[in-house]
C-alpha cells in the first residue's frame, strides 16, 4: 500500500480539490458532496460491466447446438458430452436418414472420441435410442456397426470369446455365458490403452461397477440386435450376472432394505418383478401340467402293472403247459424210437423168416422141376413137392395176416 502521510505527498500529484500550501482549504461540505458523485459514478461503471458479463455468458450457454444433419453428427453430438441425452424429434432422424453416410475418416475420428466413454454410457444410451428409433435399415447398420468398434475397441471386451461373440461367429459363447464371462472379469485390471488412467472408485458411486454394469448392458442389446433374444432372457441374464451378485453383499434385512429404499428407480424394479413373477407363474403352470402328466402317468402305470401281473400269470400257466406238453413230447418220441427199434426187430425177423421159408420152398419147385425133367418124368415127386410147396406158402400167408 502507498504511503500517505501528508509530509510525502507530491504537490504536483496532489488531487486536483486538495488545498496547496498556503491555500485556505475549502468548504468542507461541498468537498464531501463531489467525492461522493464521483464515487457513484465509479460504482455504477463497475456494476454496469459485472452485469454484462454474466449476461454474455449466460447468452453463450445457451446457444443452440448444431443441427443434425448426418450419422457422423449424430454420433459426435451422442460422445462429446454436449448433450447429456439425446432425444432428436423425427423431423431431425428423417434428416439423419436422409444425410450422407458415415465416412472411414469421419469414422476414425469419432472412434477417437468414442475411446473416452470409459463407463460406456454413452454408448449404451446410443443403443437404446437405436433400439426405439432407428427403423431405417441404413441408420440402423450405420450405428450398429459403430457400436460393435467401439465395444471391440474397449479393454473389457477383449478376451476372444467375448471378441468372437461381438462378431456372431460360431465358436461364441452363448449369450448368458459371455455375460458371465465380461462381469466376472476384474475391471480393476483391465487393459486401458495409453494416455488412458485405470477407473478407480469414487466415494459415492462406483466407477467401476458403473463400467462393469453398462458393458453387460451393451452386450445384452447387442445379443438382442444379433441374434434376438428375448426380454425374459435378458432378465434372466442380468439377475444372475449383475443382481444376484449385488445382493448377496447385502446380509443383513436391514441392509437388504436399505437397497431396496435407495433404489431411484421404480420402473426397473416393477419390470424385473413383474417379469421374474411371469416366470415364477410360468414354472407353476409347467409344475401343475408336469404334475398332471406324472399323475396320468403313475395311473397308466398301475394300470400296467395290474395288466401285467394278469400277463405274468397267464404266462406262468402256459409256462406250466409247455413244461408238460414239453414232457408228453419227449415221452412219446422215447416211445416212438422204441417203436421204430421194435419194428425194425419184427421186421428183420419176418424178413429172415420168409426168405428161409422162400428158399425151402423154391428148393422144393427146383428138385420137382428137375424130376419133371427125366426121363422117363416123375410127375408123382413134382406133385409131392409141389403141394408141399403150396401148402407152406399158404401157412406163411395165414400167419401174415393173422399177426396183423
Amino acid at each position: 500500500m502507498a504511503d500517505t502521510h501528508p509530509s510525502k505527498i507530491d504537490p504536483t500529484t496532489a488531487a486536483p480539490n486538495a488545498p496547496t500550501p498556503g491555500e485556505q482549504p475549502a468548504t468542507s461540505v461541498e468537498t464531501i458532496k463531489k467525492n461522493d458523485s464521483e464515487a457513484r459514478k465509479a460504482l455504477d461503471r463497475v456494476d454496469s460491466r459485472t452485469v454484462q458479463e454474466p449476461a454474455r455468458k449466460t447468452s453463450a450457454k445457451r446457444a443452440k447446438p448444431a443441427p443434425l444433419e448426418s450419422c457422423a453428427d449424430l454420433l459426435r453430438a451422442v460422445y462429446s458430452g454436449r448433450r447429456k441425452r439425446l432425444k432428436p424429434p423425427e423431423k431431425t432422424l428423417h434428416k439423419i436418414r436422409q444425410g450422407p453416410k458415415l465416412q472411414p475418416a469421419e469414422r476414425e475420428e469419432l472412434l477417437s472420441f468414442a475411446v473416452q466413454d470409459h463407463t460406456l454410457e454413452r454408448t449404451r444410451e446410443l443403443m437404446l435410442l437405436s433400439m426405439e428409433r432407428f427403423d431405417g435399415p441404413n441408420l440402423a447398420g450405420q450405428v450398429r456397426e459403430f457400436v460393435r468398434d467401439v465395444l471391440m475397441r474397449h479393454p473389457a471386451f477383449r478376451k476372444e470369446q467375448l471378441a468372437a461373440a461381438l462378431r456372431n461367429l460360431p465358436e461364441g459363447p452363448a449369450p448368458e455365458r459371455a455375460v458371465k464371462i465380461l462381469t466376472q472379469q476384474s475391471f480393476e485390471s483391465l487393459p486401458w490403452p495409453e494416455g488412458s488412467a485405470p477407473l478407480k472408485k469414487r466415494k459415492k458411486k462406483s466407477v467401476l461397477d458403473k463400467c462393469r454394469t453398462n458393458a453387460a448392458y451393451c452386450l445384452l442389446l447387442w445379443h438382442r440386435e444379433i441374434r434376438g433374444i428375448s426380454f425374459k432372457d435378458i432378465i434372466n441374464s442380468l439377475h444372475t450376472s449383475l443382481w444376484k451378485p449385488a445382493a448377496e453383499r447385502h446380509k443383513s434385512e436391514a441392509q437388504q432394505l436399505r437397497a431396496l429404499m435407495n433404489n431411484r428407480d421404480p420402473t426397473a424394479a416393477a419390470l424385473s418383478c413383474s417379469s421374474l413373477e411371469e416366470q415364477v407363474l410360468d414354472a407353476e403352470r409347467r409344475a401343475d401340467a408336469a404334475r398332471e402328466i406324472t399323475e396320468r402317468a403313475n395311473a397308466r402305470a398301475r394300470e400296467l402293472e395290474g395288466k401285467l401281473g394278469d400277463l405274468e400269470g397267464q404266462l406262468a400257466a402256459e409256462k406250466t403247459q409247455v413244461e408238460r406238453l414239453t414232457a408228453a413230447l419227449h415221452t412219446e418220441q422215447q416211445a416212438h424210437k422204441n417203436d421204430v427199434a421194435h419194428s425194425r426187430d419184427e421186421y428183420a425177423k419176418l424178413r429172415g423168416h420168409l426168405l428161409r421159408r422162400i428158399r425151402q420152398e423154391l428148393s422144393l419147385l427146383e428138385d420137382g422141376l428137375h424130376a419133371l425133367r427125366r426121363t422117363p418124368p416123375k410127375v408123382r415127386v413134382m406133385d409131392d413137392h409141389a403141394e408141399r410147396a403150396i401148402d407152406g406158402l399158404k401157412r406163411e400167408i395165414q400167419r401174415l395176416e393173422g399177426s396183423d
